[in-house]
Order: structure tokens, then sequence, then C-alpha cells
């Protein structure tokens, strides 16, 4: 599977532009950081109490 996927990487990046992996690369890992911090994030409403827990 990893073959296929590394095999798939080198004939899509033939044509592309230098800079084209690093930017993909960046914005996979902002997402990834950005849905991580999203996702440990939680809210109590007013007037209840709050049980504090490590969702990750």
């Amino acid at each position: 599977m990893a073959e296929k996927l590394n095999d798939f990487a080198s004939r899509l990046s033939q044509g592309a532009p230098k800079g084209l992996g690093l930017g993909v690369k960046l914005l996979v890992g902002a997402s990834a950081a950005v849905y991580g911090v999203y996702r440990s994030m939680f809210t109590v409403e007013g007037g209840y109490r709050a049980i504090i827990f490590n969702r990750i």
C-alpha cells in the first residue's frame, strides 16, 4: 500500500512546480493542527458543572 502511494505521489509530482509539494505538506500539517485544536476544546453551558478530562 505504501509503495502504491509513493508511486502515485512521484507520478503526480513529475509535472508539478517544485514548491507544490512543500505547499501541500504545509497545508496538510496546518489542517491537522487546526483539527486537533478544534477537537480538544469544549464548552460548558452556564449553570452546569464541568468535568475536566483529556479528549486526545
